[in-house]
């Protein structure tokens, strides 16, 4: 099983014409999507905004915590604006994640680099998966490293370093894949 720790954002792109599109996008998103099966580890706002989101992930077939709901903001992308910081997706605690890997068994994991560069879930991330026994194999994917989070991101990659035993930090779609699944 693996196990995809990542964030779902609301996305506001602008079409040929002028409006603006509402989809939903993210690292943690693009995982679930491109690794069928897996599960995504998402915090989700109790707002109507998540609700389309859980709705959105079931009707593609995406295990998700749906159950994992706090009352603060969901993520928002606006072009090259990404809202990540004091909002749900940012907000996982350890014993989350600690319950979910426990349940699902999961052998490997993808991180978002997102939840990487905000605390308290970069720390609940790290710490939570260091302690594991046996250790599931574990990903970073660094293609989004949101600026204002760039040192909490740097801490946590060179403690995953010293941490894990099978680890690869990457923005190689192909190569995390392989990485993962072999």
């Amino acid at each position: 099983m693996i196990l995809v720790i990542g964030e779902i954002a609301e996305e506001y792109r602008k079409a040929d014409d002028g409006t603006y599109r509402r989809l939903f996008s993210g690292t943690g998103l693009e995982w679930a999507e491109r690794l069928p099966g897996s599960y995504l580890l998402t915090v989700l706002a109790s707002d109507n905004t998540a609700h389309d989101m859980s709705s959105y992930l079931s009707e593609k077939g995406i295990r998700h915590s749906s159950d994992l709901v706090l009352s603060l903001p969901s993520a928002v992308i606006a072009g090259q604006d990404r809202h990540y910081r004091g909002t749900a997706p940012v907000s996982l605690q350890s014993e989350d994640i600690m319950e979910r890997i426990s349940l699902l068994s999961a052998d490997a994991v993808v991180v978002s680099s997102v939840l990487l560069s905000y605390n308290p879930s970069s720390s609940a991330i790290i710490d939570t998966l260091s302690f594991l026994v046996p250790q599931p194999k574990v990903a970073i994917d660094t293609s989004i490293v949101v600026e204002e989070g760039r040192n909490i991101f740097s801490q946590a990659v060179g403690e995953a370093r010293a941490s894990f035993s099978s680890l690869l930090v990457s923005c190689d779609k192909a190569e995390i894949e392989r990485f993962v699944r072999g």
